[in-house]
């Protein structure tokens, strides 16, 4: 899904735009492919900017060409060159149930992982918001050498 909203405060602030501003907005639901319930909800957050510049965005779907910030990497010219990331855990809120698919009263810890994405221009291209399921968690891996 994806569209053009105002900013919330928060995203506006990991933006550097002020609250009210449009931005695009899209987010992604993953599920687990055995019993189909929800492993994580992403949300995207670009500046409208990019989105009037690069429509293919505004598409609810998978992107073809790569990745969001592949897409506007590739438009600009300028790399990226910071990832802020955060990560935390904290119990289930109202806000959660839809995006999680959980009842709304459900009392289980979840996983918050945000990433900020600047480009060599110092211009924050994408602000993203995780929220891993409850009973979920996070791995990671990487090749050493």
């Amino acid at each position: 899904m994806a569209g053009i909203i105002s900013a919330p405060e928060d995203v506006a602030e990991a933006l550097g735009i002020s609250a009210g501003q449009p931005v695009l907005r899209r987010s992604r639901t993953y599920r687990d492919e055995h019993t189909g319930a929800v492993i994580s909800h992403s949300t995207s957050w670009i500046p409208a900017a990019l989105a009037e510049e690069l429509p293919e965005l505004l598409m609810g779907k998978r992107l073809s060409g790569g990745t969001s910030i592949d897409l506007i990497t590739q438009h600009t010219g300028r790399p990226v060159t910071r990832r802020y990331s955060a990560m935390w855990a904290r119990i289930t809120t109202p806000a959660d149930a839809a995006p999680l698919e959980i009842p709304e009263d459900t009392q289980a810890a979840v996983t918050v992982l945000t990433v900020r994405v600047v480009d060599s221009s110092g211009m924050t291209i994408e602000y993203g918001v995780d929220l891993g399921g409850p009973g979920r968690r996070w791995t990671k891996e990487e090749g050493i050498g």
